[in-house]
């Protein structure tokens, strides 16, 4: 019974090191692959939000309340 329950164990740990070894190099692929998405969405979500945006509220500013868009000048009394 011993003999069997180390043989076991034997056979579990090379199984578990071989799925481990596979699962690294394709982990390591992932995370590469999930970097460069993340990265991607960022600069997308960057130029969305922080150009397009704004500008198209200026625009819709300056069309829909010229004047007050504009402000005013400060005059000395």
């Amino acid at each position: 019974m011993s003999h069997n329950t180390n043989a076991d164990s034997r056979a579990h740990r090379v199984l578990f090191t071989a799925v481990k070894t596979r699962a690294t190099g394709d982990t390591i692929k992932l995370l590469g692959r999930e970097t460069w998405n993340s990265m991607r969405i960022i600069l997308v979500l960057l130029i969305l939000c922080g150009v397009i945006y704004p500008l198209i509220l200026f625009g819709v500013g300056q069309l829909a309340f010229n004047q007050q868009a504009n402000g005013s000048l400060i005059c000395a009394l």
